[in-house]
């Protein structure tokens, strides 16, 4: 390469800008119809922001312009165009997500940040508009969005823990336990402190700035051969967190009698810490207090394996498995809600209950109680049916899931 001719004494350095005699009109996207020179050429004067520059590139290589001759022809390296591309495919899909916001649309289309969206590539959708986001809020380098995917990452595989240590899922929060869990590991106090400090810089939540405090605080702790942190996560229980109910399961639906459903004490938590006392070897399982559940006055749960035979529209729409939440205080029947009844058979047989015949447990819509042709006993109203999360992957008949997070009102 020439350096620049020096110009002349007393000549004026600056030239004004000269608009080539094939240049072509300002590119509103992409226009597939023009010709290799004078795409090259647009890239080359950089006539359009960096992403529309990228699909250019893109659609060069397409047409069989090698990298190197785009490199050669508008001083733009190999790596630069491999990184332009991916960011900008990654650009346009937060496009087209309502909540990017106006202020990062600005900022990454003004020419920053290709590198940093190039780094959340390998993040999901949702966590690219997280990342993003808090990238553009502080204008975050290269380096430092690698390590917020990383700490993104992490988090995911241990976000129970995180929590138990204040650490939120907050961006903020995600890259300061990266922080918190790398000075947990040096020995040197020095190094120690010095990424407890970044992570606090990070962190925006009090929980998590206090477990970093700690870090920076140890003295003494120094041991031969270890380090070791004798520190212990304290919480203050929220109102919400509180919000659970402990209700007895007394198994499946079509298995229970009459006798074991109205025989069962009642379970009432109590004090500060919703303790309560098993009775009977009942078994229990522990459901945040949605509406229903907190108004019920005396809940059970039982177990249906197959919603499909429940007559219960809302829920028998899905097939799998199910607990219903059967108020044992209301029994009055209404046309507005569904009732668990037990039914005795007219046949000889000696039954669950003894001669009286066969029992056996039902829901039946209110309206229909009245006028059903077999005498039903009403045991109690249906006030909430609550799926496991995985129950849409589980086969009919499988064990009930560990939690409850799909919930249907009835």
């Amino acid at each position: 390469m020439m350096p620049p001719i020096k110009p002349e004494e007393g000549a004026q350095f600056y030239q004004p800008f000269k608009v080539p005699t094939e240049a072509v009109n300002e590119p509103e996207g992409i226009k597939t119809d023009l010709s290799v020179d004078q795409q090259i050429q647009i890239v080359r004067e950089r006539r359009g922001m960096w992403f529309e520059l990228a699909r250019y590139i893109a659609n060069l290589q397409r047409m069989g312009v090698t990298s190197e001759l785009i490199d050669m022809e508008c001083s733009i390296t190999p790596r630069e165009q491999s990184v332009w591309a991916v960011a900008s495919n990654v650009y346009f899909s937060l496009l087209e997500m309502p909540e990017f916001s106006d202020d990062a649309k600005r900022y990454y289309g003004a020419g920053s940040g290709q590198g940093v969206l190039y780094e959340l590539r390998i993040l999901s959708q949702s966590d690219r508009l997280i990342a993003c986001t808090y990238c553009a809020s502080v204008a975050a380098s290269i380096p430092d969005a690698l390590e917020l995917v990383k700490a993104m990452r992490d988090y995911k595989k241990r976000s129970g823990a995180a929590l138990m240590e204040g650490f939120t899922d907050t961006p903020g929060d995600m890259l300061a336990l990266k922080f918190y869990r790398e000075a947990t590991e040096l020995k040197v106090k020095d190094e120690r402190e010095r990424h407890a400090e970044r992570g606090i810089k990070a962190a925006v939540t009090k929980s998590a700035k206090m477990s970093l405090q700690r870090l920076i605080s140890v003295d003494g702790e120094e041991m031969v051969g270890d380090t070791a942190f004798a520190t212990l996560p304290i919480v203050s229980l929220e109102a919400e967190e509180q919000s659970f109910w402990p209700v007895p399961m007394l198994g499946k639906l079509n298995e229970v009698t009459s006798s074991q459903f109205n025989n069962l004490p009642m379970t009432t938590p109590v004090g500060l810490f919703k303790v309560f006392k098993p009775v009977g070897g009942a078994k229990y399982t522990a459901l945040p207090l949605f509406g229903p559940l907190a108004t019920a006055d005396d809940p059970i749960a039982l177990l249906v394996v197959d919603t499909a035979n429940v007559p219960i529209p809302s829920l028998n729409s899905k097939r799998g498995q199910a607990l219903i939440i059967v108020d044992r205080e209301q029994r009055a029947p209404s046309s507005d809600a569904f009732f668990l009844c037990f039914e005795k058979s007219t046949s000889g047989l000696v039954g669950l209950e003894g001669s009286g015949g066969i029992e056996s447990a039902k829901i039946i819509p209110g309206r229909d109680i009245a006028d059903m042709k077999v005498k039903v006993t009403v045991a109690g109203k249906v006030v909430l049916a609550v799926r496991p999360s995985n129950n849409g992957e589980e086969e009919v008949g499988g064990l009930f899931g560990d939690s409850g997070d799909s919930v249907v009102d009835v």
